[in-house]
């Protein structure tokens, strides 16, 4: 329960440009996924702080982070998290003007 209420504040924090606090709100939710291991918190609050690193101008950082989530949301079966950092890494590739990278990453598979 309180690695949800710490995540819905983690987001909150991005949309209102609270990048510090951000990576706050996910030290402190890296610390009860250890704990109670709840290893399917992790890439869903990484995911938030892969969007404060891109907040706060830490491009590389994000990379970094958008790869580790890919992997354990595919470890994890978690789409709805995939979808997700896809958008943050198209992000990325747009603010490095690599828009065709952009738009490759933002079309949605094909299911089925």
């Amino acid at each position: 329960m309180a690695a949800s209420y710490l995540q819905a504040h983690a987001y909150a924090c991005i949309l209102v440009g609270e990048y510090a606090a951000t990576m706050s709100l996910v030290d402190k939710i890296d610390e009860l996924v250890m704990r109670h291991s709840l290893s399917f918190v992790r890439p869903i609050a990484h995911t938030a702080r892969g969007y404060a690193q891109f907040g706060l101008g830490l491009y590389s950082n994000a990379a970094i982070t958008v790869k580790s989530v890919e992997d354990d949301a595919t470890k994890l079966g978690d789409a709805h998290t995939l979808l997700n950092v896809r958008q943050l890494k198209a992000r990325l590739f747009l603010a490095s003007a690599e828009f065709d990278e952009a738009l490759r990453v933002s079309i949605l598979p094909r299911a089925g």
